[in-house]
């Protein structure tokens, strides 16, 4: 694809030349594509042998991409992704295993595996990921990047390469496509410039809400209302988690903020449950579909794809159940008065290969469809590092999900980096962005 890059680059070079003016806001910035992103000429496999080769029906670009095109970006990777889109490992038989660069023996998270990895690398300027129940922010937990969920309806996401014939996006739960980065000024960058290219014109999901200018005026003269959640009682916390979200607790009250604990809340486990349940309401038959037409095996990570097909009263079940989660968060926002809640990203940092389990803290904000983005925070975790300030027990009863598939160990989830998590109410996505630029100065103050 550098060819391809070169030639733009030429060809934008020639239009200022000619005309002494930019293509754009985006004139010649380099930014990556997930791959299952469309570009004329170039194959789109997410991950299945069977998909090797359909460069050849692709002829457009898919419509975030237009919208960056339109503004002057180059085009310059496709990143790899896990076969499926539904792993949190990138791995598949036609590109290989996504390695974490800061230690190979970690995974990179899924399924923006790819574009974790390489924001990490700072290989481009920010790349497009997406985002159905963690997709964008498992790889900025597991990389030590920042990424960025918007609210469905908000960001360009239609046209791209789709392993479903029956779109489980329209049922349920909405993905959706936003930015990934090495620093947060990107991903406000990335925000605010698609969001005020008319998004609505590129994609007919997408609501006709202009840019609101409204939160430009925030700085660090702002003081939010936090609501803060160390841990949901159901789904323990690893002790460097911990330690990064109380540290980013007590700074963020030391400036001001109005950090709220959380005792009380809605269950972010059942947020993660319901969502997965809607995931696989056709006991996802055209996954397996394209496995089978690629003669391929499926990978080990698969085995949760068994359950059994829904009737559409089972459908119509979880759906409810979903809108009555949504309420509930709704309503905690509301009596509290809160502005954004500070939470896990996950109960770990990177995991071995293969090892990372599910995203709860994840997906719980899928299920709702609130924004959310991942600020990376905390020392790189070490094999000798000791927690004594941080209480590392968990509540003993009632767990209902363990984070990863092996224990807590800091020699083998050496070199993970700690986060935290930010989440906005839905279509609150500019709140949102202007909250995060808060919160990130406070983290990693500048000057």
């Amino acid at each position: 694809m550098f060819d391809f890059a070169i030639e733009r680059a030429k060809e934008l070079d020639g239009h200022f030349a000619k005309t002494g003016k930019v293509m754009g806001p985006l004139h010649g910035l380099p930014i990556s594509l997930k791959d299952s992103f469309n570009v004329p000429g170039f194959d789109s496999t997410i991950g299945y042998v069977s998909f090797i080769d359909n460069n050849k029906t692709i002829t457009q670009f898919s419509d975030f991409p237009q919208s960056l095109w339109d503004m002057g970006a180059v085009f310059h990777v496709k990143t790899n992704v896990p076969q499926t889109l539904m792993t949190t490992e990138s791995t598949n038989h036609v590109w290989g295993t996504v390695l974490n660069p800061n230690n190979i023996s970690l995974g990179a998270g899924g399924s923006s595996g790819g574009e974790g990895a390489l924001a990490r690398m700072k290989g481009s300027i920010a790349g497009i990921g997406t985002d159905i129940g963690g997709s964008i922010r498992v790889p900025s937990v597991c990389n030590g990047t920042y990424g960025f969920k918007p609210s469905s309806g908000r960001l360009p996401y239609g046209g791209q390469t789709n392993q479903n014939e029956n779109d489980i996006t329209k049922f349920g739960v909405a993905c959706s496509a936003g930015p990934m980065a090495s620093n947060f000024e990107a991903i406000e960058l990335i925000v605010e410039r698609v969001l005020r290219n008319k998004p609505y014109d590129y994609d007919p999901e997408i609501k006709v809400v202009d840019y609101n200018d409204a939160f430009l005026e925030w700085d660090d003269s702002k003081k939010l209302n936090i609501g803060f959640i160390l841990e949901d009682p159901q789904i323990p916390v690893y002790p460097n988690i911990k330690r990064s979200l109380t540290e980013a607790a007590a700074l963020l009250s030391k400036a001001g903020h109005n950090v709220i604990p959380l005792t009380s809340h809605p269950s972010i486990y059942d947020g993660w449950f319901n969502a997965n349940q809607l995931f696989y309401y056709d006991n996802c038959w055209d996954t397996w579909k394209n496995i089978v037409m690629g003669g391929e095996p499926p990978l080990t990570l698969l085995s949760h794809f068994t359950i059994p097909p829904f009737s559409w009263r089972t459908l119509k079940k979880w759906t409810r159940r979903r809108v009555e989660l949504t309420s509930e968060w709704r309503q905690l926002f509301v009596e509290k008065k809160l502005d954004i809640i500070l939470c896990p990203g996950s109960p770990s940092s990177a995991a071995p290969h293969n090892c990372f389990g599910r995203a709860p803290y994840l997906t719980n904000w899928n299920n709702c469809d609130f924004p959310a983005c991942i600020i990376p925070f905390g020392k790189p975790l070490d094999s000798d590092d000791k927690f004594v300030d941080i209480d590392t027990t968990s509540p003993q009863t009632n767990i209902k999900l363990i984070p990863t598939k092996i224990p807590f160990d800091p020699i083998k989830f050496k070199g993970g980096i700690g986060h935290v998590q930010i989440v906005a109410r839905a279509y609150e996505d500019e709140k949102l962005v202007a909250c995060g630029k808060i919160v990130n100065q406070v983290l990693h103050p500048r000057g």
